[in-house]
Formats: structure tokens, sequence, C-alpha cells
């Protein structure tokens, strides 16, 4: 891919995340309205409904209303992660100029494709990785796949 058409896929993707921002704060200033409207019939309910269970059923709708918007920030931070792996400045829609080309981490460099594997890290790992990739220039795949294939030429793995 070359860089004209790296630009065209970092312009694409600051629009879609600009729009998704917006979507996401329109969803949760609805989400917002209608945490505040449970948290009023509450306030409206006599002292001796309370502890009642409809007390308890508005209650758990405020709370799952609440959960709702804080999973919306998990698609900002995907399309953050999306950015990284792609070497793009969000903020400015640009492909990133300082990246070469990925490094020769392939136990065979002839290999074109490559398999996805899921990994559950700490937050404090993932935005290490993050920050180590921006500093870089390089994606989180790229650092990712050159640490192991390193771990494993150096711990006398296999990597054939």
């Amino acid at each position: 891919m070359n860089k004209s058409d790296r630009t065209t896929l970092a312009m694409a993707l600051r629009r879609f995340n600009a729009n998704l921002t917006k979507e996401i704060d329109r969803f949760n200033g609805i989400v917002d309205t209608l945490c505040a409207a449970e948290g009023g019939k509450i306030g409206n309910l006599p002292e001796s409904l309370q502890d009642s269970p409809m007390a308890a059923a508005i209650t758990e709708w405020q709370q799952e209303l609440e959960g709702l918007a804080e999973r919306m920030e998990g698609f900002n931070a995907l399309v953050e992660e999306i950015a990284s792996d792609w070497d793009i400045d969000l903020a400015r829609g640009k492909a990133l100029a300082n990246v070469g080309e990925p490094p020769a981490i392939a136990a065979h460099p002839q290999e074109r494709k490559s398999h996805r594997l899921f990994a559950l890290v700490t937050p404090s790992t993932r935005e290490a990785l993050s920050a180590h990739a921006r500093e870089t220039g390089l994606s989180m795949n790229q650092i990712l796949n050159a640490a192991i294939a390193r771990h494993l030429l150096e711990g006398n793995g296999r990597l054939q």
C-alpha cells in the first residue's frame, strides 16, 4: 500500500471516528435523559415504597443504562487501536510519515498470510504497548510479532 492509499485510509478513519463520536455523544445524551427520568421516579416515590421491588427495578434500569453508556467508550478505544495498528495520526487524518517497512519477523519471510491471535493483557500493558507503538511508528501487531519471534529464537523455542 503506498502513502497515498494509506492517507486515503487515514482520512476515512478520521471521518468515521468523528461521526462515531457525534453519534456516541447523542446516544449518551439520550441515556443521561433516561437516567435522570428514572432517578426522578425514585425521588417521587413515597418513603414507604423506597425499598419496594418497583424501586429496585427502577434502580436496576438506571444502572443498566449507565453501564450501556460506559460501553460506548469501547468503540472509541477500538478506533484508536485501529489507528495505532495502521500507523495513522487520527487527529490529523494522516498516515505517519516516519514508518518504514514492517520488520522481518516471520519464520518464513515469504509468508503473506497471518492468523488472528487473541490475548488478554492488563490495561497497563496495553497502554505501554500502545505508547511504544506511537513512539516507534510501528503497529502493536508488528511489535508483538517481533517480540514473540525474538523470544522463541532466543529461548531455543521452535520457530521453524
